[in-house]
């Protein structure tokens, strides 16, 4: 049997819905979801293995972070990881939202385009909108910005992903399976886990605080009993996030904590004990070397190919 194999990466502005759609086109919770931007900040590689009559078919999708204006370490790690999945990708998919495309838009479509990628422009949260109008203006001026092909979807609901997948499975090239099959992404439980519990500080903590947070794992053991023993650090930049991440009578940290302890267990398949650290790390969003130790290896998929 022919087999194809490629990268697909979904691009676009934060808050489009990326990590949702990832999500869907997996099958797996790959990637964390968050209203808020800077949700994602690193790219995050998920697969999806299919059968059909003519040959098999190995997906290998990049979810990335936002495209966006800014400075600082954090800022100039997302861009490194969009640029080098940019580089890596056989397929990318562009996604927009309703009701039209902003000068934003815009700059990532010149981008991609300029890289002589096929791309697919994707209009997501067609759900949220009763209003359908503005979709045919969206996706006559994405044709005349160089995008041939356009999908509407709702990643959240399912809508029109059948379309969009059959559009993603034309353009995947022949090529050599990659993975055995048995993974759905390439990211260590580890970076999981530290993801999990970034989710629910997003969901618990106020609006600014948790662009400064990440999360570290200090200790990761399995007992004979098969319980999970997680040990991990909430890094923030000031005495006064800490005491927001503790809450009053430490009821924020422990709500965070059963929340992700829930996740964790659903990940792993078996029960665990998790321990949660606030450490005041100053400025380390704005340092190179603490942003590497805190966010994980840079995306590097050309030695993957």
């Amino acid at each position: 049997m022919s087999y194809k194999s490629g990268f697909i990466g979904v691009f676009g502005r934060p808050n489009v819905g990326k990590s949702t759609l990832v999500n869907r086109l997996v099958g797996e919770k790959v990637s964390i979801v968050s209203r808020k931007p800077q949700t994602t900040r690193d790219a995050i590689l998920g697969m999806r293995y299919e059968e059909t009559p003519e040959c098999g078919v190995e997906w290998l999708i990049l979810d990335t972070p936002g495209f966006e204006q800014g400075g600082g370490a954090v800022h100039a790690h997302m861009k490194r990881e969009v640029l080098g999945a940019i580089e890596s990708c056989d397929l990318a998919l562009l996604l927009f939202t309703p009701p039209d495309i902003s000068d934003a838009d815009k700059r990532i479509i010149e981008t991609i385009v300029s890289r002589k990628i096929r791309v697919v422009g994707v209009i997501n949260k067609i759900d949220v909108r009763s209003d359908k109008s503005p979709l045919l203006p969206m996706i006559a001026e994405l044709t005349r910005l160089g995008i041939e092909i356009v999908v509407p979807v709702s990643a959240l609901t399912g809508d029109g992903i059948d379309d969009l997948t059959r559009v993603i499975r034309e353009g995947i090239p022949e090529g050599n399976k990659q993975y055995d099959g048995s993974i759905y992404t390439d990211r260590p439980v580890r970076f999981l886990v530290c993801e999990l519990i970034r989710e629910q500080l997003f969901s618990h903590l106020e609006q600014e605080l948790p662009y400064g947070i990440a999360v570290t794992i200090d200790s990761f053991s399995t007992g004979d009993d098969g319980v999970t023993d997680i040990s991990a650090t909430i890094h923030v930049e000031k005495e006064n996030h800490k005491k927001i991440v503790i809450g009053r009578g430490g009821i924020m940290l422990k709500t965070v904590g059963t929340k992700s302890r829930k996740e964790i267990r659903t990940l792993l398949g078996n029960p665990c004990r998790l321990q949660l650290f606030v450490k005041i790390s100053e400025g380390w969003t704005r340092s190179q070397r603490k942003v590497s130790e805190f966010l994980g290896r840079e995306i590097d998929l050309k030695t993957m190919q």
